[in-house]
């Protein structure tokens, strides 16, 4: 799926959450952004950003909506993007999207450098 000027919204804004809506305009999309909590600081953000209600006319233009990972899956946003057939992916799928490589924690075997 090409993400360059695709409607995505981010759900959830804590440090996964904000590291999706900078590789999502990095991809070239049009991110808006969601979190539950109503009492968020959101005036470091340069894009449309969402506290507790996701309004009908929002969820009419969304393409995609990416899940942080600590964001359930059975709040009521989540009924209503699917209500709107807003197909709903994780972070992992994001970065498989974006095409990006994943690095995660080395083994020590794999930091030696003799064999």
């Amino acid at each position: 799926m090409e993400l360059k000027n695709k409607n995505v919204l981010v759900v959830g804004l804590g440090k996964s959450g904000v590291a999706a809506y900078e590789l999502l305009e990095h991809c070239g999309a049009k991110v808006s952004l969601y979190d539950g909590k109503e009492d968020l600081d959101t005036s470091s953000y340069k894009v449309p950003v969402y506290l507790k209600d996701l309004p009908e006319e929002v969820a009419d233009t969304l393409d995609l909506a990416v899940f942080s990972p600590g964001v359930p899956l059975n709040i009521p946003v989540a009924d209503e993007l699917r209500a709107h057939d807003i197909r709903i992916i994780g972070e992992i799928e994001l970065a498989y999207l974006c095409d990006c490589l994943l690095y995660t924690s080395p083994s020590p075997r794999d930091l030696s450098t003799s064999r």
